[in-house]
């Protein structure tokens, strides 16, 4: 999840989306990746982040739709010669701007199939499958055909190969949803939304409020909201709780380290970030600045029965540093989990 736009700083080391850079990333000590799955023309599920590609020159590029492609066309495209070179969307140094660029990464790896990552990818690092879909925000309801082309054969390779590996899915689709919680009951299903951050004619997907009705009615797992969508209105935690659902969220937003001890205290289970090393670091020198701050707190004198609450330099709560020490930290590919994730006893 993400605006899919990465420094140019970033970029040069591995491909996104690759068993390649997942298993870099397991390697780091994360212990859960979520990525994206299309399915091509001929019904092979995919992994990459939008609904199509680019490739050519960046002044006029070629878009692709992955659900145009056949899975043999998906897999040359990075073989394709100069002139049809992937290309993406870059940010510089110079405000933020962002720009078409072609793709070159210094560690190469083939774009894969859902099941080469099951088979590639060490079953001890869990996967939060996003079901991506083509349905433009001006139509309410997504045709059952295209669910069922979708969400079958993800259901399929994942019966297949899932294993003992933990897996959750998500989707922005409310239909994408029901279909994947119908289709089988030992995984969950959580229902993305930006919470009212963009337009959509379904009323489901335009606040954080529906979206919970949304969940509960159709007897999901979870929601996943939009980290500034959850920030303006922090009474949605109580709210998603009190009907039993976990809580993650995504967004730039996340970026910000004290944010995610806030969440932490408001009882949001997870966070998906994208700048997962940085994040971490920042947790990190707040347990850090904590624990200095609590050893001095310990030397002082203080009134019996006054309680002392310790905030570092970026107002964070003594409190909040369960968020670092738990056990049940967790760190994926592009998420700090807060709390254990869902199991399968939880699905009713």
């Amino acid at each position: 999840m993400g605006e899919n736009i990465v420094s140019l700083a970033s970029s040069t080391v591995f491909r996104e989306n690759t068993v390649l850079s997942m298993n870099q990333a397991a390697d780091y000590g994360a212990a859960f990746i979520e990525f994206d799955v299309q399915v091509t023309r001929d019904g092979m599920p995919v992994i990459w982040h939008d609904d199509h590609v680019l490739t050519g020159d960046a002044t006029n590029p070629t878009k692709h739709m992955i659900s145009e492609l056949t899975l043999t066309q998906f897999k040359k495209l990075l073989a394709a010669r100069d002139d049809q070179k992937l290309l993406r969307a870059f940010k510089d140094g110079h405000g933020g701007r962002t720009s078409l660029q072609p793709w070159l990464v210094q560690r190469e790896d083939e774009l894969p199939t859902l099941a080469e990552v099951f088979a590639g990818v060490p079953v001890s690092v869990g996967f939060d499958i996003e079901v991506k879909m083509t349905t433009p925000d001006t139509v309410e309801r997504t045709l059952a055909a295209e669910v069922r082309r979708v969400v079958d054969p993800i259901l399929s390779v994942v019966a297949q190969c899932a294993g003992d590996r933990h897996v959750e899915f998500s989707s922005f689709d409310p239909e994408v949803c029901v279909a994947l919680r119908e289709g089988q009951t030992r995984f969950p299903v959580l229902f993305l939304s930006g919470g009212g951050t963009y337009e959509h004619v379904d009323p489901r997907r335009t606040s954080v409020h529906t979206a919970i009705e949304f969940a509960t009615e159709a007897r999901l797992q979870g929601v996943v909201f939009e980290t500034g969508a959850l920030r303006a209105n922090e009474n949605g935690v109580a709210a998603a709780r009190a009907q039993g659902l976990t809580l993650y969220t995504y967004g730039q937003g996340n970026n910000d380290a004290a944010w995610l001890a806030r969440q932490h205290l408001l009882g949001v289970t997870g966070a998906i970030v994208d700048d997962v090393q940085g994040v971490m670091d920042a947790l990190v020198q707040i347990r850090a600045t904590q624990q200095a701050l609590a050893a001095a707190v310990d030397k002082m004198p203080g009134k019996f029965g006054e309680e002392v609450v310790v905030k570092d330099e970026r107002g964070v709560d003594d409190d909040a540093a369960d968020l670092i020490a738990s056990e049940s930290l967790r760190m994926s590919l592009s998420g700090v989990y807060i709390s254990p994730p869902i199991r399968a006893s939880m699905l009713a």
